[in-house]
């Protein structure tokens, strides 16, 4: 999938409207909920001229190219990173910032 980034962050997670939860992009059609994606799970954002990501407190955790990240901590991304969140995996794609 490719996601344009149409702000200077991007919250990641599963739709939840009677919890007034709303994410840039919602996971729940592509397996979020089964894959352990938590309603507010991640956020990419940007620095200048990088992108970072940072897990916001999930329950199942966030992975950068397989390794667990820390919460609320900002880790780069760079091109061909993947990214998982909970079980459900993604690959880091993004043309020129």
């Amino acid at each position: 999938m490719l996601f344009p980034l149409p702000f200077d962050e991007i919250r990641l997670g599963r739709r939840d409207a009677s919890r007034d939860i709303f994410p840039h992009l919602d996971l729940m059609s592509d397996g979020g909920l089964e894959a352990g994606v938590s309603r507010n799970h991640a956020k990419i954002h940007q620095r200048g001229d990088y992108l970072f990501v940072k897990d916001m407190g999930s329950a199942n955790g966030t992975f950068l190219n397989s390794k667990r990240i820390n919460p609320y901590r900002s880790y780069p991304l760079k091109r061909g990173d993947t990214l998982q969140l909970g079980r459900l995996q993604l690959l880091v794609e993004f043309g020129e910032l």
